[in-house]
């Protein structure tokens, strides 16, 4: 799904391609959508995405001059899931603390500090934190408008909620049978 976050433009949903998993093609297919429907492939553009490899590369393919905004709430769970138990609550505050800096500067001061904190109390989460963090910084360095993508995973909820009584009901035999029931 492509949403849009710009506020000077009503439209919200840009376009949403139906695919069975997340792949390239299917994220080609959204690209080639948002050409259809007008998009300039040259014009600036900046997805957030949640680190999927397979979205820049798609992306790239139709788009020259696309940037990539990591998802701050998808590395920062990231960072969490890979804490251990007792470090959870830690590790996350950490990585968020790092993450709503006000600048680049700040934020890699953060960094750095958070680091020598990590290095030996949760190193997989620190790893994790220092592979995403240029791509979820790049709102402190270029004008991006959001941090996350948030507001496009609330649209999916939405539309998973939307069909899934519908799915209980894979024929008209069994719809009538739990009707019955």
């Amino acid at each position: 799904i492509a949403i849009n976050h710009d506020p000077r433009l009503t439209e919200k949903v840009l376009g949403i391609v139906f695919a069975p998993a997340e792949t390239e093609e299917a994220y080609r297919s959204l690209a080639d959508l948002l050409l259809a429907r007008g998009m300039d492939a040259d014009a600036p553009l900046v997805v957030v995405s949640d680190g999927a490899r397979v979205i820049p590369a798609a992306f790239a393919r139709s788009f020259t001059n696309v940037c990539f905004q990591r998802c701050q709430w998808h590395l920062a769970k990231e960072v969490r899931d890979l804490a251990p138990a007792r470090e959870k609550e830690a590790v996350s505050s950490a990585a968020w603390w790092v993450l709503r800096a006000p600048s680049q500067d700040e934020a890699d001061q953060r960094f750095d500090a958070v680091s020598e904190r990590l290095h030996k109390r949760a190193p997989e989460s620190l790893a994790a934190l220092e592979r995403g963090f240029l791509d979820a910084t790049l709102c402190l360095r270029q004008p991006v408008i959001q941090r996350t993508n948030g507001r496009a995973e609330r649209y999916v909820r939405e539309l998973r909620r939307h069909y899934r009584p519908r799915e209980a009901f894979r024929d008209t035999r069994s719809a009538v049978r739990r009707i019955s029931m």
